[in-house]
């Protein structure tokens, strides 16, 4: 009816759209390096980022070498059936490194039924708010990938934001892509930028992991320079939840993967939902129609006439609970 507002989630759209391809982030690169390379302070801060990268590496290497060996150990345990280890078993984090690495999506992680074979899917919200504690997000995340790389768990690791210099001239300046309402959700609602990937040689991550680092140190005042690859927006939390629902079963089917953990790592609220102008997310009934995975439906009743965030959390609650009927979502 009039009150009722359906939103489609599609493949095509994540794929065509959000996701940023590898020339996407090749022009990136390429536009950063014109814009800033005749200075030589963007020479000297890249070569102050290798040196700080291989050596928050080479720091971080007793942890990864402990998280490892607590998991090969909980493997052997519950394979043998001997033990059933709860969450209960802490790691003294804070002795191991200073990053705080959140305990309890290592934990999480962790627990591992009948050694199935894990997954992980993780997101990080690169919206404005997230930018003080970007830089140390990253490191957490390089040290959850570098664990699951060591362990054998395939990963993938994606920032999310809104989409702006998708659609301006940043990568491509003949580029015809408009605002074009062809879909549910507005060309710029999410960008989403593969930083790591299990699949990828070693020198591949480190180098994306490297890129994403150096543009995230202006925020904490250590240079001017941002990639346009990784610049911050708003938070599609919304969207990049309904979409991950397509994204981890894909992920899945290509993995064999029995133990899906899907994290996402942000500040907390989601922005209002960037729908095509046909489509009026203030209704009092919204149905998220996602493709090949499932319809949900919010009904709960609110006053479309005061503005308040109650939509945005009656929405995240309802999307969050329907991708955790499926896999372990932490965060």
């Amino acid at each position: 009816g009039d009150d009722t507002t359906y939103i489609r989630v599609t493949k095509n759209q994540i794929a065509d759209e959000f996701i940023h391809t590898e020339e996407d982030l090749v022009l990136s690169n390429k536009a950063f390096e014109e814009r800033y390379g005749q200075w030589d302070e963007f020479w000297q801060h890249k070569e102050a980022m290798k040196e700080e990268y291989s050596s928050f590496i080479k720091e971080i290497k007793p942890a990864v070498n402990a998280m490892v060996q607590q998991f090969e150990l909980r493997k052997s345990a519950m394979e043998s059936k001997k033990i059933r280890e709860s969450t209960s078993g802490s790691i003294d984090v804070n002795k191991l490194w200073q990053y705080k690495l959140d305990d309890h999506i290592f934990k999480s992680v962790m627990t591992v039924p009948d050694a199935k074979n894990h997954g992980l899917l993780m997101y990080i919200d690169y919206s404005s708010s997230m930018s003080h504690r970007l830089y140390e997000t990253l490191k957490q995340s390089v040290i959850l990938s570098m664990f699951a790389k060591r362990v054998g768990i395939p990963f993938e690791l994606y920032g999310f934001t809104t989409n702006a210099s998708m659609y301006r001239d940043v990568y491509n300046p003949d580029s015809d892509k408009n605002d074009s309402n062809k879909n549910d959700y507005k060309d710029w609602a999410v960008k989403l930028v593969k930083i790591a990937d299990s699949k990828w040689s070693k020198s591949k991550m480190h180098t994306m992991f490297e890129r994403a680092m150096f543009s995230a140190w202006p925020y904490s005042g250590r240079t001017p320079f941002t990639e346009p690859a990784f610049q911050l927006g708003g938070t599609p939390l919304n969207e990049t939840i309904s979409v991950a629902h397509i994204m981890a079963a894909d992920f899945v089917k290509r993995n064999r993967t029995e133990k899906m953990n899907v994290v996402f790592l942000t500040d907390g609220d989601a922005q209002d939902m960037r729908l095509s102008s046909k489509l009026d997310q203030w209704n009092n009934n919204i149905v998220w129609d996602i493709e090949g995975q499932t319809k949900i439906e919010l009904t709960e009743e609110h006053n479309r006439y005061v503005y308040s965030d109650q939509r945005r959390m009656q929405a995240k609650k309802i999307l969050l609970s329907s991708l955790s009927k499926k896999y372990n979502v932490i965060g």
